[in-house]
């Protein structure tokens, strides 16, 4: 199959300040065209231009097929083609306002290929496509939210964070880091509280002269945090591998323990969890020069077997390890003296036996490693070639690695610095990294396990960015937590690149479209989304609750009862098909607040028919279960009873100067958000004396 690319998310409230993107052309998909990015220009005017580009030639773009959501006064300005036929510039004006927007493409089929092929193929809307969030007051994007502060109240610290950091997801999706405080030598976690993470729970791990250059986190099965790291505990140059065990995803009360304690201390750590949630650390012993490796018995590590892997040279610096099914330690590692890269490959759990072998010699090659699995045991390895300045990436071609492929990847400027790699579902790589030359955080995301055709984007571009780590969600979108050393801000980026290897297109949730619905049932509606066999649903009273999945078949919409009074529910909807699932609006969940009517309630007095009243008096009724205010009326017929007057949540009202020997009807309403109830649905009389 042809590979399908990327999909631009519309997030509201996203992390991430995406300065610049450049998709790359990739093999068309036939007589059918697609969007592949729509990206906003950082710029401080009054002008927002946003980049558009499909996945071959197409005319009959205009300023037509554009919506622009969020804001009242943002409207579409201009649409030009550039010097290629498949990139558009669309102009967006505004006002200054703090608003963000999002440019919807609203596929009308007025847009064709060359081919004469409609957008997304036959039909309105099956070609719809919306841009990130961008903010338009001052400069146009959206910057990443600081991970730090309270989970109350994120603020933007100076100097907050070190160099380092470790993002993992639970079972469920939700981002947890750990990461270096530099300012004050502590190891710090942030749980995020969802998959956009505007407000993570910040806990310190450990506070005492951390100073955890180097650290490596994982996640057990229970979704409790695992974090082996650099600890100088006595002071001088004596630093130690230390565990901190976490008991719950948040790590309010870790226990610790020392692996390992070397006179000039340890680094370069990586971490891995066996089956067992066992922990499995590499890293590079300071004092000797040598790659070491200690497997613990058990996940609180209360006995562990330290071991030399490589003692050949000066080795071990830039370790990277990576777990086999049978949970055989595999590590790529960078050989100091001899400017190799080099992998030492495991034979059993234990390590008893081990192969260790060169993968590239020529010149100084090797720095910055990071090694990934794949699901038939081979290893997958980024790096730094220092003498070409290119990243690079080594397939090997069996678990021991007797002959891999060295192929690169970018080579366009000092690219491959920190890299950071993970394997999609189908077993292609994304690798983040660090372009030095243009002071950017990139990311390349892989056709397939060999990388022979890689897109390259920019997801910041900064003075000062030091990348850390990268995951990848469920649906292939990718996450990378990093430093800005320039403004003092530790960031987190959910990437807007969707890896599409022939899951269901992109596709957008209908209805409810308004925030409060005042039934206890509502119908759940959605667009149909190309290449789709079914759709699930959830609904939950919380966005982190949303994970249990509903099938409705192939249909579009579906029904949900017995809604609760008061509650906020929170919901999504996927598409499905053999290859994979993709997320209705880019990942971005909707919600409504259910606000019933106030119930029906009676009248009191006076009496309906009652004769003789006096000329002043007062109108009484009864309480109205969920009624927040009242109004009457009062009139000499029920067609002119128009003037409704409010009593508050008072239940009488006071009437004076009504006339003598005259017949008045009366009305009452209860009122709240969800909507007005009449008293009894029928108007009361009463005469007054004469």
């Amino acid at each position: 199959m042809l590979q399908r690319w990327t999909r631009v998310a519309d997030l509201a409230g996203v992390l991430a300040l995406f300065a610049s993107m450049a998709v790359l052309s990739q093999a068309q998909e036939g007589s059918t065209p697609r969007v592949w990015a729509l990206v906003s220009t950082p710029t401080d005017g009054p002008m927002v231009s946003f980049t558009l580009t499909f996945s071959e030639p197409v005319s009959g773009v205009d300023v037509g097929d554009f919506r622009v959501l969020g804001s009242q006064t943002a409207l579409i300005q201009d649409v030009q083609p550039t010097d290629n036929d498949d990139v558009y510039t669309v102009t967006v004006s505004h006002d200054n306002s703090a608003a963000d927007i999002v440019v919807m493409l609203v596929d009308d089929d007025s847009i064709r290929s060359t081919s004469d092929a409609p957008l997304g193929g036959v039909g309105a809307q099956n070609g719809n496509f919306s841009s990130i969030v961008t903010k338009i007051s001052g400069a146009s994007t959206l910057a990443n939210k600081p991970i730090t502060g309270t989970s109350a109240s994120p603020r933007t610290p100076s100097r907050v964070f070190g160099s380092v950091s470790s993002l993992k997801l639970t079972s469920t999706g939700i981002p947890v880091i750990a990461y270096n405080d530099e300012t004050n030598a502590d190891l710090k976690l942030a749980v995020c509280d969802t998959l956009l993470c505007t407000h993570p729970t910040i806990t310190t791990i450990a506070t005492t002269n951390v100073l955890a250059y180097s650290l490596s986190m994982s996640m057990t099965a229970n979704d409790t945090p695992v974090i082996a790291y650099s600890e100088n505990l006595t002071g001088g140059y004596n630093t130690d591998l230390r565990l901190a065990v976490c008991n719950d995803t948040k790590c309010s009360n870790p226990t610790f323990s020392t692996l390992d304690s070397r006179p000039d201390g340890v680094g370069f750590i990586s971490m891995a969890l066996n089956s067992a949630d066992t922990p499995v650390v590499s890293y590079h012993d300071y004092f000797t020069g040598y790659l070491k490796l200690a497997v613990c018995n058990n996940t609180a590590c209360t006995s562990k077997t330290v071991m030399v892997l490589d003692d050949s040279a000066t080795v071990g610096q830039y370790s990277s390890i990576a777990l086999t099914a049978t949970n055989n330690p595999i590590v790529s590692y960078y050989d100091v003296t001899n400017g190799d890269l080099k992998l030492a490959v495991c034979a059993d759990p234990m390590c008893s036996t081990k192969t260790l072998s060169t993968l590239a010699s020529a010149g100084t090659v090797g720095r910055y490693t990071s090694l990934a699995v794949t699901a038939s045991n081979i290893p997958v390895i980024s790096f730094f070639d220092d003498d070409a300045n290119d990243l690079k990436l080594a397939v090997c071609d069996t678990t021991a690695c007797a002959t891999p492929v060295i192929s690169t990847i970018d080579s366009t400027g000092i690219v491959g610095f920190l890299t950071s790699i993970v394997l999609n579902s189908a077993g292609a790589p994304v690798i983040s990294y660090l372009d030095q030359t243009n002071e950017a955080l990139k990311i390349a995301v892989c056709n397939n396990t060999a990388c022979t055709s890689p897109v390259l984007s920019t997801l910041e571009k900064y003075a000062g960015l030091l990348p850390g780590s990268l995951a990848l969600t469920a649906e292939n979108r990718p996450i990378v937590s990093y430093s800005d050393y320039t403004s003092g801000v530790f960031k987190y980026t959910l990437g807007p690149i969707i890896i599409d290897l022939g899951q269901p297109n992109s596709f957008v949730k209908t209805a409810p479209g308004t925030p409060t619905i005042t039934s206890t049932s509502v119908v759940l509606a959605w667009n149909a989304a190309v290449g789709a066999t079914s759709y699930e649903y959830c609904i939950a009273l919380s966005a982190v609750a949303c994970t249990i999945w509903n099938s409705t078949g192939t249909a579009t919409l579906h029904t949900v009862t017995d809604l609760v009074h008061g509650a906020t529910y929170y919901w999504q909807v996927r598409a499905r098909n053999d290859v994979g699932t993709t997320l209705a609006n880019s990942s971005a969940l909707w919600r409504f607040t259910v606000t019933l009517p106030p119930t029906s309630f009676a009248k009191s007095s006076p009496a309906n028919n009652a004769t003789n009243q006096k000329t002043s008096l007062s109108l009484s009724w009864a309480a109205s279960t969920r009624a927040t205010s009242y109004e009457y009326c009062i009139a000499l017929t029920t067609a002119t009873c128009t003037n409704w007057k409010s009593t508050g949540s008072a239940r009488t009202a006071a009437v004076t100067g009504l006339t003598k020997n005259k017949a008045y009807y009366w009305q009452v309403r209860a009122k709240n958000p969800g909507g007005t109830t009449l008293s009894s649905s029928t108007f009361w009389k009463f005469t007054t004396a004469k």
